[in-house]
């Protein structure tokens, strides 16, 4: 077994990883069930119905221009979707193969606590529209300033080679790139130390020097099981981006 200590957790959220004002990161899935008890049952029976998800994330409250208050409230106001909220938490140091939660949604709620006696607190959630999902980190949250494929990541036994059935997250919280772009394509093979190749519908959209991101990719292809990224880098002679892909296991 290999246990992971809470403090190595990341929480990012759309383009901002927002780690250092939360301490406590919990996702939870849930489904509703009918109930389909008749008479000459002894006991209770049901269907499973539709399923849900949230991400409830918990922490301390700061006002800055850079601060998590700062954050959220550009987060409520911009894009063709306000509240929207693409979200990952890494489970570990950001690596490929780190454990990983995907949650996509809205945020429907932000808290903010000011006791007499202890730190200023915030609290975020995010109403997951489409469920959540466990998942994989792809690699490191690292600077990336050259062309680079990451290692081999196992989805594991029994994840979804179904087309169309794979979501994938990127997020770059900081980007000093001066120009070109950077693109994060997927790449997925039967055997871990076989050929990888390019899946249908698994690029991202190239993201500009200077700019931070994110995005939600869902793949229309199959995925197999072992799975890496390529970051390609475009141009630009100094500065770096700083991405991270989070894939789904199903």
């Amino acid at each position: 077994m290999a246990f992971i200590h809470g403090k190595t957790t990341t929480a990012l959220v759309n383009e901002y990883n927002l780690s250092a004002f939360f301490n406590d990161a919990s996702v939870s899935y849930s489904a509703d069930t009918a109930e389909t008890t008749a008479f000459g049952n002894d006991s209770k029976t049901y269907l499973i119905g539709l399923d849900d998800g949230t991400l409830s994330l918990n922490g301390m409250f700061e006002g800055t221009t850079s601060g998590v208050d700062t954050v959220v409230a550009a987060i409520l106001a911009s894009g063709s979707v306000p509240n929207q909220a693409t979200s990952s938490v890494i489970y570990g140091t950001p690596a490929a193969g780190t454990s990983a939660s995907l949650v996509h949604g809205l945020i429907n709620s932000y808290d903010i606590s000011a006791p007499v006696a202890d730190v200023v607190a915030a609290t975020l959630e995010v109403q997951g529209s489409g469920g959540v999902a466990s998942g994989k980190a792809l690699s490191a949250l690292a600077a990336v300033s050259a062309t680079t494929t990451g290692s081999a990541v196992d989805r594991g036994e029994g994840a979804s080679t179904t087309a169309g059935t794979v979501v994938a997250h990127l997020h770059v919280p900081t980007n000093d790139r001066d120009a070109g772009t950077l693109t994060a394509e997927i790449l997925s093979s039967t055997s871990e130390g076989g050929s990888y190749g390019s899946v249908s519908g698994g690029s991202f959209t190239a993201v500009s020097g200077g700019s931070t991101a994110f995005q939600r990719l869902e793949i229309t292809g199959a995925v197999n099981r072992y799975v890496k990224v390529k970051y390609t880098v475009a141009s630009g002679s100094s500065g770096s981006y700083t991405p991270i892909v989070t894939l789904s296991a199903y």
